[in-house]
């Protein structure tokens, strides 16, 4: 498993865990969650200002990267090994 924060579609860089090799995540909010919708991500590779490797997920538009940065921060996902 590894972390990917997702943006788009509600998220702001919150993280889940998805399966080794996943280069799309499909994503079924519970009935009663007005936070998110359903949506499909598509997974990529990010190099952070820090150096670090970090898996990133969105539908469509890409975030910005002062967004991905301020993810990681908040979220401390684990890098890229």
């Amino acid at each position: 498993m590894r972390d990917v924060m997702l943006f788009g579609e509600g998220w702001n860089g919150e993280v889940r865990k998805v399966a080794d090799g996943v280069h799309r995540f499909y994503y079924t909010p519970e009935e009663n969650d007005q936070r998110f919708r359903k949506a499909a991500f598509s997974i990529f590779e990010y190099r952070s200002f820090n150096g670090k490797n970090y898996w990133i997920g969105f539908p469509v538009i890409e975030p910005s990267l002062s967004d991905i940065e301020r993810a990681i921060t908040k979220y401390q996902p684990t890098p890229v090994s």
